[in-house]
């Protein structure tokens, strides 16, 4: 059982790894590269996700700075998804993976998680 969120983490990044043409990579942030970032960055059949891990108790949210890295994110034309479980990312992945084209590759995501990547979280 997964108890935190170091540890969906690391056991999500054990199942992506199993993934065919997938690479994930953890995003830490420092005094260089700025805080707010998403926890992970993964690449999928030519599509980027970036992923904001959540503590499975489904109490804790984006920090706001955290939601302006978000926004820039989406404005650049990426996507963030908020997560909770392997179960969501992977169900992310299944929406990337069965997109007829390229073109509706983010509006298939916003419809099935929302723009925010949050719906029904």
């Amino acid at each position: 059982m997964i108890k935190d969120e170091h540890g969906l983490k690391k056991a999500l990044c054990k199942e992506l790894k199993k993934l065919p043409n997938t690479y994930v990579t953890d995003n830490l942030a420092n005094s260089m590269t700025g805080r707010g970032k998403p926890d992970l960055i993964v690449l999928h059949n030519g599509y980027t996700l970036y992923i904001e891990l959540k503590h499975p108790n489904g109490k804790s949210v984006p920090r706001e700075e955290q939601k302006i890295v978000h926004s820039k994110i989406r404005k650049a034309g990426g996507y963030v998804l908020v997560a909770r479980s392997i179960d969501r990312v992977l169900d992310a992945l299944e929406v990337i993976y069965n997109a007829p084209s390229y073109d509706i590759v983010y509006d298939n995501l916003e419809k099935a998680f929302g723009e925010d990547g949050m719906l029904d979280l």
